[in-house]
């Protein structure tokens, strides 16, 4: 998968409602080549925005001949409209970036495609916490030189 940011003006028209999800794909796939210089097969495939199916954040099918993509799409469909929720760092939405889902490889086995139940997503904190752990931005930031016991040392940026 890839990001890229939006052209300007992309997201303000996606906020006052001239592009839209309820829109004809060709239509929609014709204004996004002409204003935003999109290639047209590309804007066809617009799997959905976010976040909440409305938002100026796209997710974009790019892949090539890959073998049970739909099974999978609701869960990509979900995933993508939480994240771009909660965001990536401090739980903002995102805004202005459309994701390039580039290739998939899936299990052939059918049992082992799909979301089970034990695998629902959960709150984003546990996830977070656990994933991440380097400081986040909270404010005015100072460097602060440290020591730590076992010798090791370096600077850590913290108000």
């Amino acid at each position: 998968m890839t990001a890229a940011p939006f052209k300007d003006g992309l997201a303000e028209e996606i906020e006052a409602g001239h592009i839209a999800p309820e829109q004809e794909a060709k239509a929609r796939a014709r204004d996004l080549a002409e204003k935003f210089e999109w290639d047209v097969s590309d804007a066809r495939k617009i799997w959905c925005f976010g976040p909440d199916g409305r938002g100026p954040n796209l997710l974009v099918d790019m892949t090539k001949a890959v073998a049970y993509l739909n099974e999978v799409k609701d869960s990509f469909v979900g995933a993508f409209g939480w994240a771009s929720r909660e965001g990536a760092l401090c739980d903002e939405q995102m805004r202005a970036i459309r994701f390039n889902v580039m290739d998939v490889v899936l299990h052939a086995d059918a049992v082992h495609r799909g979301c089970r139940p034990d695998h629902a997503p959960r709150s984003p904190l546990p996830l977070r916490r656990s994933a991440d752990r380097p400081p986040r931005p909270y404010g005015a930031h100072l460097p602060l030189r440290y020591h730590h016991a076992s010798g090791g040392h370096g600077w850590h940026l913290r108000l």
